[in-house]
């Protein structure tokens, strides 16, 4: 369960209010790339070129007779895994609820404790995670900064026990599934990246790719693909949603002024082929405004940190992206003065930025 939670927060009687019955994922909020990156990934993964040799270059989440009977040859395992969508609000009329996501996460499936492994007949006998599938899967107690939770069941039989009441931000929703080969041969991964410009980029997209979903799971924890990185930054996202704005989660922002969504769109622009190192991370970006929002835990005020912080800051300055960095210590304890804080910097901005459109 997620801890500290600010009383500003929690005062608030809608945050601690579920729906009572289904609701609809907004997928708008989610980076174009990522969901795109989200796409093949059902059935056995990662795609060989084994497996495609096997099925007749068409594969389906179903593994073919062919691939059965080599993995069944090989004693192949594997490691059933959930991609699950973390939810910051749901809002919207009775008949239109909408839940706004702060994070997706890659949990393997596990049995007191231990991360589950089976052979390709339990595969086969899932359809490759079709089976699975045709039912709406959740979590509830669910902390993807720690990867614990305390019930997992049908979205429907949570929503019904809870009877209206638990934090939305515990409710981690199944969007997909796969199925983890716990040995494989690297060199012959068959990946989805005709969006990348060159060789180079393939090559770090693929190394993003292992690291994240393609890895193996030596204990149960629950892998970022996208989203807040700490509870802090979540309490101050979900406090300007409640004020009406949107920031965007987690803009990169590399040595030459470039930023992007994602990893993936850094892979797909052509003019970071040369790989530049990342500069930073901003926890909320708003892009119109170029305002850079930073949520600093305990060890942003100690020794050199303090010198590296002000160095980024004076970066980004001279990119034409404004900075403000909310302490985490004052998000927990006066959530309202931290946002007071982002949205009088985020007025001056939308001022600022009036005032030059009408001198242009």
């Amino acid at each position: 369960m997620i801890e500290d939670r600010p009383a500003a927060l929690k005062n608030r009687v809608e945050y601690f209010t579920l729906p009572t019955k289904p609701f609809f994922l907004s997928w708008n909020w989610v980076p174009e790339l990522v969901k795109a990156s989200l796409v093949p990934l059902g059935g056995i993964q990662p795609i060989t070129g084994k497996m495609a040799e096997l099925a007749g270059c068409v594969i389906y989440d179903d593994p073919s007779e062919e691939e059965v009977r080599y993995f069944r040859s090989i004693e192949a395992k594997f490691q059933p895994v959930l991609l699950v969508m973390s939810l910051a609000t749901i809002s919207g009329s009775e008949d239109a609820l909408v839940g706004v996501p702060y994070a997706i996460s890659a949990i393997p499936m596990s049995k007191r404790g231990v991360v589950t492994t089976v052979d390709i007949d339990s595969v086969k006998a899932n359809q490759g995670g079709a089976a699975f599938a045709k039912a709406d899967w959740c979590y509830f107690g669910f902390d993807p900064f720690v990867g614990q939770w305390s019930a997992f069941s049908k979205a429907e039989t949570i929503l019904d026990m809870k009877g209206g009441k638990g934090y939305v931000d515990e409710l981690g929703v199944v969007v997909g599934m796969y199925y983890l080969r716990t040995e494989y041969d690297r060199d012959d991964v068959s990946e989805v990246d005709r969006f990348l410009p060159d060789e180079k980029s393939r090559k770090r997209f693929l190394r993003n790719r292992i690291k994240t979903v393609y890895q193996p799971f030596k204990r149960v924890e629950a892998r970022r693909i996208w989203g807040v990185q700490t509870p802090i930054e979540l309490f101050l996202y979900q406090e300007l949603l409640f004020r009406g704005f949107k920031p965007q989660l987690q803009q990169l922002v590399f040595p030459d002024g470039r930023t992007y969504p994602s990893l993936y769109d850094s892979y797909a622009d052509v003019e970071t082929r040369h790989e530049l190192h990342l500069l930073t991370e901003i926890d909320l970006y708003f892009p119109d405004q170029r305002l850079a929002v930073f949520c600093d835990g305990r060890h942003h005020g100690k020794g050199k940190q303090i010198e590296r912080d002000a160095k980024i800051d004076k970066q980004l300055a001279e990119f034409g992206i404004s900075t403000v960095r909310v302490s985490g210590k004052l998000i927990i304890q006066d959530l309202a003065a931290a946002a007071d804080t982002v949205c009088q910097k985020l007025y001056q901005r939308m001022d600022q930025t009036s005032a030059d459109s009408k001198v242009g």
